[in-house]
Order: C-alpha cells, then structure tokens, then sequence
C-alpha cells in the first residue's frame, strides 16, 4: 500500500528535463522518502497510536485495542517503511 501510494505521488509529479532526462524528479523522491520515515518512524514506535487512530474504522470504538501480533506486525511495517524511505530519500537526494 505504501509503495504504490509512493508510486502515484512520485509518478504524478514531471519528470526533470534537464540532465537527468527520463528519471523521476529529485524533489519528489525527497518528498516521498521523508513521508515514509517520519509515518514508518511513528508506527514502528507508537503502533498503538495508529490504532487508536484508525478506531473509526471499526463498529465498536472503543475496542481499538491491538493484540500483541498486531503491535508486532505493525512495528514491522513501519521499520519497512523507514528503510523504503531512507532508500527512495537517498536515490532523490544523489539526483540533485
């Protein structure tokens, strides 16, 4: 999900015409790169805030509560979003 979300947002912005012809813009991929650390950083170390966040999506509000696999699988989640993150904000940054 967060990769074709990154995917959409980097694909909608133009493509730099000067050197780089053919490569997606480095101010997107910047852009991009910092999202995904700052919201990967926050689910890797605040999961249960994501799912207090998200209770509006459920039938009963107030049973928000994740179980321990939840937590875990969402810590996961995000340290993966951090990496994507760090990766897509070093490529944007060595096309500048």
């Amino acid at each position: 999900m967060l990769l074709s979300a990154a995917h959409d947002i980097i694909t909608a912005v133009p493509a730099n015409t000067g050197s780089h012809h053919g490569t997606k813009s480095p101010v997107a991929l910047i852009v991009v790169g910092i999202v995904f650390v700052l919201i990967g950083g926050f689910q890797a170390t605040r999961p249960a805030l994501m799912f207090k966040a998200n209770a509006w999506q459920f039938k009963n509000k107030e049973a928000w509560e994740p179980s321990r696999a939840g937590l875990i699988g969402a810590r996961i989640a995000g340290a993966i979003a951090v990496v994507v993150g760090v990766v897509v904000l070093v490529i944007g940054l060595t096309k500048l």
